[in-house]
């Protein structure tokens, strides 16, 4: 996966300054389920999806350009790449 760890480390930058403890901090403080944001971040193009960007929605599943907190973006990027990687683990047949 080519946006796995440099993605995560550019989300920390912004959001936490560049220190995985605040970065953990801020994920800590937040819900699983992040309050129905959710959100992909493509730093590189992947064979699929072949896009490049930030793609943030809402709870009511609306693009948006930015969240409102520091928190929601950290969880909405770790849930994000969870899910992305779970999803690619069901289409080879592994069942989670």
């Amino acid at each position: 996966f080519k946006n796995g760890s440099l993605t995560r480390e550019r989300i920390r930058d912004t959001a936490a300054g560049g220190l995985w403890q605040l970065f953990n901090e801020l994920l800590d403080s937040t819900p699983r389920g992040n309050f129905g944001n959710m959100a992909i971040y493509l730093d590189s193009k992947e064979i699929l999806p072949a896009l490049i960007g930030d793609y943030r929605f809402n709870k009511g599943d609306e693009k948006i350009s930015r969240y409102s907190s520091k928190e929601v973006e950290v969880r909405a990027l770790v849930e994000g790449q969870f899910l992305s990687r779970r999803a690619f683990a069901e289409d080879f047949g592994f069942v989670i």
